[in-house]
C-alpha cells in the first residue's frame, strides 16, 4: 500500500475564533476509498487573523486495482454563535498497478 498526505488551511478573517469541524464526506454510494482517507486534527478552532493547517492523509491498501478514486473533504467553520459554513474539497487520487 501507499500512503500519501497533503495539508490544507484556514485562514481566520472574522473579528473572533473561529471555531471548524473537518471531516470526510461519505459518497453515496458509499466508496471503499472514504475509509482510506483521514482528516486531523478533525476538530479545531482559529484565532483572529490567524491560520491553522490540518492533514488529509490518504491510505490506499495493497493489492488495491488501479484507476481514479475519489472523495470529499468537508470544512465546517464559523465564529461563536453562528451558523457555520460549509465547504468541500474534492480528493482525487489515481493509483498504479504494482510494479
Amino acid at each position: 500500500g501507499v500512503t500519501r498526505s497533503l495539508a490544507l488551511a484556514v485562514h481566520n478573517h472574522t473579528e473572533g475564533l473561529l471555531n471548524c469541524k473537518a471531516a470526510v464526506l461519505p459518497a453515496a454510494p458509499a466508496s471503499a476509498s472514504d475509509t482510506w482517507i483521514t482528516v486531523g486534527p478533525g476538530a479545531f478552532s482559529v484565532s483572529k487573523a490567524a491560520r491553522k493547517s490540518f492533514e488529509v492523509k490518504v491510505q490506499v491498501p495493497a493489492g488495491t486495482p488501479a484507476g481514479m478514486y475519489h472523495s470529499t473533504v468537508v470544512i465546517e467553520a464559523g465564529p461563536d454563535g453562528s451558523v457555520p459554513r460549509q465547504l468541500t474539497v474534492p480528493i482525487e487520487f489515481e493509483v498504479q498497478a504494482e510494479k
